[in-house]
């Protein structure tokens, strides 16, 4: 009896097995391009951008609080499909390669499922290695040698339909939609519908949404997420990659599956958790987004600013309803998001413990000093076509904000070059210059124009003064070593292309140092005027041309020089051994000799201080005292000419 249910149920479960085989369920992974949740009307946007999305909403998981750990399209993508943060993947940049097995389609591949991709941006392609692990995949195809860079989610959508007439078989596909990256171009009607065509695309692309839906199987589980999202010009940015404020990394991220009811979720999540979620559909002890788990710490980052225009890197960290942004720990924003969630506030503070559990976490996962890219041309040309910036290496790195706004400037500097307004766009470029002497791109365009306008010289200094700034040396450190060398010429022309570039107080400082020490004193009178003209208040320059002044026994002139260094910094050296000298030449000796010990308890080394404190107490009639200053002097001297004026005071005591 019991052979015979046995056999019984043998041929049972041979008459159901191909049920069971094709009963699997689908999965599909839809990624939207540079969308950011606010201008969602899924997410409470006013104009309506997604009507289709809002009438699904009571079927899916719709998290309002879901970020993207990198706001660029490739590596982005790759946390996605990995489950891995940009740490450890190395994946931080458009253009590097992916070398990861813990790759979702793989996975899927493995148990069965037919794997397909289709991409709408040819940075997605399948050269960067996203193909792996896919049986069929659609990227955005060259034609005749030339890039295309996107295409539109209509043609991706009909790729998509054509692959499910042909393959009935269990299935995970990976989608990608690219509309709302810039250019905001969107098709008609959608053009005329909405003011910012931004929220036009978003329009066209919830319509392809939609038609992808009605064409997907019924018994598919769905996950829809951003990658990243879009400044559209706020804090100076106006697309995605430098900044980590909310409209940046701030995505949608939303669940469709059968037999779960539809909810908003307000938890902190990340799309690292979307590689395991679908991993939990067939391992349940894997940490999915089902569940409302323990909110771990997001750690967004960037390196685009640092690798492609020299800024600071940022790196962000949400824990707890906190925000902790780091832009190369030089500079840091605080905020509580679930009060202030449009950032208005920075309530950082160095010793909120807040702030230090923020940054703990940061430590523990540094920014790496290089990443691996090794651009072939044709990848080059599929970065740049999308207006991605390539890789480049820049010695001074400057704050992301304050370089995404001299950008702007820089960029109607070129409108103008472009023009033949030579004049204007030195004006601004001066002008970014004097704000921010390491912004090495109008250092280049400063040289080409130059160049156009006919000015040779000038032309070959300033991109001379560009080649020294890729030195190990730094312009200032270099030029101080050809002085001690005696080479102070070389010093010269060094600190004279730096400062043409850099006309910081500092460079025009040393400038001024080493035309006193040559005598060029018509150039340092020449730099002097350059420096009011331009409004650069350097303390250098003012006391070296005090110091000829002094030579020139131009006492009152030379004390005016002096006194107003000494207003722009009362503890400059420089100024406070001329102001010494001064009242000595004006016989107000106990003020002197005040202003002289000043300066050499800030420098002992400096002969010239006890030389001239021996004079004043000499004239104090304070000799015993006078001798040994005159003595000290001399130890410290190295001119022989100087040391013979020591050697005649101290024979005349």
């Amino acid at each position: 009896m019991f052979n015979i249910k046995l056999r019984n149920n043998f041929f049972l479960l041979i008459l159901l097995f191909p049920i069971f085989l094709f009963s699997k369920e689908n999965y599909l992974l839809l990624t939207l391009d540079t969308v950011r949740t606010d201008h969602f009307s899924l997410y409470g946007y006013e104009k309506n951008t997604t009507p289709f999305l809002n009438s699904i909403k009571d079927k899916a998981i719709i998290f309002k609080n879901a970020y993207s750990l990198v706001p660029l399209t490739f590596p982005s993508h790759i946390t996605i499909l990995t489950g891995k943060r940009p740490f450890e993947t190395g994946i931080f940049l458009n253009g590097q390669k992916l070398e990861e097995e813990n790759y979702l389609p793989k996975f899927f591949k493995k148990k069965g499922y037919k794997t397909a991709g289709f991409v709408s941006s040819a940075i997605l392609n399948s050269m960067f290695g996203t193909s792996e692990g896919f049986d069929f995949f659609n990227d955005v195809a060259p034609e005749r040698g030339e890039v295309i860079k996107e295409r539109s989610c209509k043609a991706t959508n009909e790729e998509v339909f054509k692959f499910l007439k042909e393959n009935s078989v269990p299935f995970f596909l990976w989608v990608h939609y690219f509309e709302p990256h810039s250019p905001y171009t969107p098709p008609p009607p959608y053009n005329k519908e909405f003011e910012n065509p931004y929220d036009g695309e978003i329009r066209a692309m919830d319509d392809c949404i939609k038609d992808l839906f009605e064409k997907i199987p019924k018994d598919t589980t769905i996950i829809i997420a951003g990658d990243h999202g879009e400044m559209l010009g706020e804090h100076n940015e106006d697309e995605h990659g430098v900044l980590l404020y909310e409209p940046a990394i701030k995505v949608p991220l939303i669940i469709l599956k059968k037999g779960i009811k539809g909810k908003i979720r307000n938890d902190y999540v990340s799309l690292k958790d979307i590689y395991p979620t679908f991993l939990s559909f067939f391992e349940k002890d894997k940490k999915s987004l089902l569940k409302e788990e323990k909110e771990e710490p997001i750690l967004s980052a960037t390196l685009y600013g640092r690798e492609t225009s020299g800024f600071y890197p940022a790196y962000s960290t949400i824990y707890n309803g906190y925000k902790l942004i780091n832009y190369g720990n030089r500079d840091y924003l605080l905020f509580n998001l679930k009060e202030d969630p449009f950032e208005k506030n920075n309530i950082f503070s160095q010793e909120d413990p807040m702030v230090r559990e923020l940054k703990k976490m940061q430590d523990l996962n540094p920014f790496p000093d290089t990443l691996k890219i090794a651009l072939r041309d044709e990848e080059k040309k599929v970065l740049t076509s999308l207006g991605y910036s390539l890789p480049k290496k820049t010695e001074k790195l400057i704050h992301p904000e304050i370089g995404l706004l001299l950008q702007k400037d820089f960029k109607v500097a070129e409108k103008l070059f472009n023009e033949k307004k030579y004049k204007e766009a030195e004006k601004i470029l001066s002008s970014i210059l004097q704000r921010e002497p390491n912004f090495i791109d109008a250092k280049k365009l400063l040289g080409k124009i130059y160049l156009r306008s006919g000015q040779m010289d000038r032309a070959m200094d300033a991109f001379s003064a560009i080649s020294f700034s890729g030195r190990e040396e730094n312009p200032r450190d270099l030029a101080r070593k050809r002085y001690n060398e005696g080479k102070i010429q070389e010093a010269i022309k060094i600190m004279e292309e730096e400062v043409l570039l850099n006309p910081n107080p500092e460079n025009t400082g040393d400038l001024a140092f080493y035309y006193y020490k040559s005598k060029k004193y018509d150039k340092l009178q020449k730099l002097y005027e350059n420096m009011k003209n331009n409004n650069i208040k350097s303390t250098g320059v003012l006391s070296y041309l005090g110091f000829y002044f002094l030579e020139e026994d131009k006492i009152k002139g030379a004390e005016e020089l002096f006194d107003e260094a000494l207003k722009i910094n009362p503890k400059c050296p420089e100024s406070i051994k001329g102001k010494g000298i001064v009242l000595y030449l004006s016989s107000n000796y106990e003020d002197a000799l005040k202003y002289i010990e000043n300066y050499i308890g800030i420098n002992l080394r400096d002969w010239e201080g006890y030389y001239y404190k021996g004079l004043i107490l000499k004239k104090l009639k304070r000799f015993e005292e006078a001798k040994n200053f005159f003595e000290k002097s001399k130890e410290n001297c190295k001119e022989e000419e100087s040391i013979k004026i020591i050697e005649g005071e101290i024979k005349n005591l």
